[in-house]
């Protein structure tokens, strides 16, 4: 992985593949936000097409050229995605990465120290009024874990790509966190590959 990607490390590493080579920037580009360009540069965003001051970053996806470093992301019809384009990019690479078993439950609220004790990789954090939404991955598997500020009760989503990976992902996240066994494995019973 490139030692300068300031915005994308945690994708790039989701990805398990630094780019072959880095892009040349385009003259304009130089004031578009830098979370975009940077992972225009490092080969995962095809080309940087604005239209009054919108940057599309996706189809149907685009960011405000005047939104800071790393903007927001909003969709054509349903207006903000993601508080940041650097947890758009990660969630859209996690999203395709697996495409295995997965299963959601809920449990308590974690505090920072007990989400350190989960032993994976963790990707970036959304902390917003409304919201806060903490990423971890792994080779073979992916969670989230979200709540609203002040609740006592966490939603998490599990993911992996094989049963062994799964079985092993929601073992960790009941010891860590918690979260009630029978809760998991009644969920995981009625699971469904995507």
């Amino acid at each position: 992985m490139p030692p300068e990607a300031e915005y994308h490390s945690a994708a790039l590493d989701l990805l398990s593949a630094a780019p072959e080579r880095e892009r040349m920037l385009p003259e304009r580009a130089v004031t578009y936000p830098a979370a975009v360009v940077e992972w225009f540069v490092l080969g995962q965003l095809e080309e940087l097409e604005v239209d009054e001051q919108r940057l599309r970053v996706a189809p149907e996806f685009y960011v405000y050229v005047d939104e800071g470093d790393d903007p927001p992301v909003y969709h054509d019809d349903e207006g903000l995605v993601s508080v940041s384009f650097s947890n758009f990019a990660f969630d859209l690479v996690a999203a395709q990465r697996l495409r295995g078993l997965h299963l959601s439950a809920t449990g308590p609220v974690l505090d920072d120290a007990s989400l350190a004790r989960l032993a994976l990789r963790r990707g970036p954090v959304t902390r917003t009024d409304a919201l806060v939404i903490h990423r971890f991955y792994g080779p073979h598997e992916y969670a989230t874990v979200r709540w609203t500020p002040g609740a006592e009760e966490a939603v998490w989503h599990l993911e992996a790509d094989s049963e062994r990976a799964l079985d092993a992902l929601r073992e960790t996240i009941d010891r860590v966190a918690g979260v009630p066994r029978r809760g998991l494995m009644s969920k995981l019973a009625r699971r469904k590959p995507r």
